[in-house]
């Protein structure tokens, strides 16, 4: 709909549904968030213009943020940053946090042949 997203997980080679997920339009827009690279892509220049990054950059950047995340920053990538004059800090201070929308997640209960006979929300009661 024009305000909810509704996404529909089917048993595997079936029509079968298993589960229903659904996001409101203005929690899936506040999830939406620029990567490492593309905040210093869009931020990197003194003139207030973008820069282009190779290849290359883009996806040691995309690794980088991949191991801050998980606070697993590699030797490798210390000694990068360090031939680049960074540390980790301050690049995990440029790091947008990441949001997690508020989602309805409902069970299907279905018959011998798939069809659904209720919607079972997570906490156990019947939403049809």
């Amino acid at each position: 709909t024009d305000t909810t997203r509704i996404q529909t997980v089917y048993q595997p080679g079936s029509f079968a549904p298993l589960i229903r997920i659904e996001t409101d339009n203005g929690e899936r827009e506040k999830a939406q968030r620029r990567s490492l690279a593309e905040k210093l892509q869009q931020e990197g220049s003194e003139d207030g213009h973008g820069v282009v990054f190779p290849p290359e950059l883009v996806m040691m950047l995309d690794r980088l943020e991949g191991e801050i995340r998980a606070d697993r920053v590699s030797r490798e990538s210390r000694q990068w940053l360090a031939q680049c004059g960074l540390t980790v800090e301050q690049l995990a201070r440029q790091v947008e946090p990441e949001y997690t929308p508020a989602r309805k997640v409902h069970l299907y209960h279905g018959d011998h042949r798939g069809l659904p006979l209720a919607l079972i929300s997570e906490d156990g009661n019947i939403a049809w």
